[in-house]
């Protein structure tokens, strides 16, 4: 998955790439999501269900700011109006 969104970054500009980095980062998410409900059911303990929440929320926070920015785009060049 990484792949595609190198695939992706490199044409930003287009409207093409930043479809296929959105794409990448929701897939992940979804793979991310999955991997963690197999792993949440083989923890048993308490300290194994934290430990598991404190994991994957860091990875789940970075996906959702990939997506926002990605979703806003970038920032206007100085002295150009927002569109």
């Amino acid at each position: 998955m990484g792949g595609l969104a190198a695939l992706g970054l490199s044409d930003m500009v287009a409207s093409d790439g930043r479809w296929v980095v959105l794409t990448d980062s929701w897939l992940s998410a979804a793979f991310l999501a999955l991997g963690v409900a197999a792993v949440a059911e083989l923890a048993r303990q308490t300290w194994q269900r934290i430990g598991l929440r404190l994991v994957a929320s860091w990875p789940a926070a970075s996906a959702l700011l990939v997506l926002d920015l990605q979703w806003v785009g970038p920032l206007p060049r100085a002295g150009k109006p927002r569109r």
